[in-house]
């Protein structure tokens, strides 16, 4: 009784995962319109408890918050941050800004498999694959809901995710002539 069930189970497993594969290839089909050298980087929200340098002031509508210097200065490189305290600051227009999450340009929460790109190159709110990146990211189906200062032309910057390992990540992704599949708007 005990293998019938083990093997019924097994079965089941084994057909759900054949069912994502296939829609993931299917998915993957979609995506015809491919571009080659592209530079791809990685950019990640900081926490600030990873971090350990004196304190610095800062003002938000007359309300002045304590937040680690050195945390700050990676915040204006990577966008947001997570503090001590649980809210986010944002580095955008010359200023910080408070938020309760990390936000993508749009105002929207940036989470894992959003990307950077330049809009005059692919067009926000796309999605896009990156087959050349090291696993799981090669098969991960991005969009592309932010911007940058430095993303320019042919670069893509890939959201990763929070803290230490987030910031390691970029380095792992962060390379050169990639490939880009972008799936038309009208599919």
């Amino acid at each position: 009784m005990r293998l019938n069930l083990l093997i019924i189970v097994i079965s089941v497993i084994f057909i759900i995962i054949l069912t994502l594969s296939l829609t993931f290839v299917e998915d993957i089909a979609s995506f015809s319109d491919c571009s080659s050298d592209w530079y791809i980087t990685g950019y990640f929200t900081p926490v600030e408890s990873d971090y350990f340098a004196d304190f610095q002031n800062i003002s938000f509508g007359g309300e002045i918050k304590q937040f680690r210097s050195d945390f700050l200065s990676v915040v204006k490189t990577e966008g947001w941050g997570k503090t001590i305290s649980g809210e986010y600051v944002g580095w955008y227009d010359d200023s910080f800004h408070i938020s309760d999450m990390a936000l993508d340009s749009h105002g929207e929460p940036l989470l894992v498999q959003l990307v950077a790109v330049d809009s005059e190159i692919i067009k926000q709110k796309t999605n896009l694959i990156i087959p050349n990146l090291p696993s799981p990211w090669n098969e991960m189906i991005f969009e592309s809901s932010d911007v940058g200062p430095s993303i320019k032309g042919k670069h893509i910057d890939v959201y990763v995710g929070e803290g230490n390992q987030a910031e390691l990540e970029t380095f792992r992704i962060t390379s050169t002539e990639n490939d880009v599949c972008i799936k038309p708007l009208n599919d």
